[in-house]
């Protein structure tokens, strides 16, 4: 339901924000005061040099990508969970000024990648990976106190993992660690869905008159469903040697809050933006996280 109502206030927005400009000029055409254009009694000043500037669009819209790496652990007493991401991000966006401070922004972006989970507890080590495609949509507001820009976003992206794979895979059957990893390539399959909210806040300081820094932070919630599955001749053969299939044939989640700090900077031409943001976190010994995202933008 919180995907429906966020899709649906995206795509209000985003009409709004496209029909405004055209609604403006056809009020303008159409007004019944209208009429043939009359020359003014008055003379013409001439206009102060400095004192005329041009007057930013009320609505805009951009397309940007982003390359994405991040990696993180959230560990328990009886395991250990650590994960890696690394992918692409292609999205749109469109803005909306009313000749004011605030500017309200709207988008959504597609992701591929790749994401690489290692688990390990008391009778089990393993590393699997998964190619992953995802959907996130967002909404956003900024407040220009000139020169400091403050903004806010909330958004949530979900992806689907396929292409399963093993890495390693390793179980103790009482004697020591034996490698399974054949053996699972075989007889195991696997999928998984990786859901986050995030919430941030960030503050841009202008550095230069086209770079700036910027730093603020990023609230997460990861909610990660891996399932694993023996097929029946790979549960035969582990059920043959007394091993408990109970142990691997079974359902993994995981939902973790992350809180980080981004600091980045930012360049910005006439049309086109570049920026670098490096989200850190640690919570504890074995509850970090940290990555970077490197975008540019491209607005018209």
């Amino acid at each position: 339901m919180r995907s429906i109502s966020l899709s649906k206030l995206n795509i209000a927005l985003i009409i709004a924000l496209l029909a405004t400009p055209a609604l403006a000029e056809e009020a303008k055409d159409t007004s019944p005061n209208s009429g043939p254009p009359v020359a003014s009694k008055e003379p013409l000043r001439a206009q102060k040099p400095g004192k005329s500037s041009p007057r930013p669009p009320a609505a805009w819209c951009g397309v940007y990508t982003k390359l994405v790496y991040l990696a993180g652990e959230f560990s328990g007493s009886t395991r250990a969970d650590r994960f890696v991401r690394d992918g692409l991000k292609l999205g749109v966006n469109c803005n909306y000024n009313n000749d004011s401070r605030l500017t309200l922004g709207v988008g959504a972006e597609v992701y591929a990648g790749k994401f690489h989970l290692t688990h390990e507890e008391d009778v089990l080590r393993a590393s699997i990976s998964f190619l992953e495609t995802g959907f996130k949509e967002w909404v956003s507001a900024t407040l220009d106190l000139h020169p400091i820009k403050i903004g806010a976003i909330v958004g949530v992206e979900r992806t689907n993992s396929n292409r399963f794979s093993v890495d390693s895979l390793e179980v103790d059957l009482g004697t020591g660690y034996l490698s399974f990893k054949d053996f699972a390539s075989q007889h195991l399959s696997s999928n998984g869905e990786l859901e986050i909210w995030e919430a941030g806040l960030n503050v841009e300081f202008p550095f230069q008159r086209k770079f700036s820094l910027t730093f603020g932070g990023l609230w997460q919630r990861y909610s990660v469903a891996v399932r694993v599955k023996l097929d029946q001749e790979g549960t035969r053969l582990l059920e043959a040697l007394e091993y408990d299939t109970a142990k691997i044939n079974r359902d993994f989640n995981r939902s973790r809050n992350f809180f980080y700090l981004t600091p980045g900077a930012k360049w910005c031409g006439e049309r086109v933006c570049a920026s670098l943001v490096v989200p850190w976190g640690v919570f504890q010994s074995d509850q970090w996280s940290w990555g970077a995202m490197l975008g540019a933008e491209l607005q018209f």
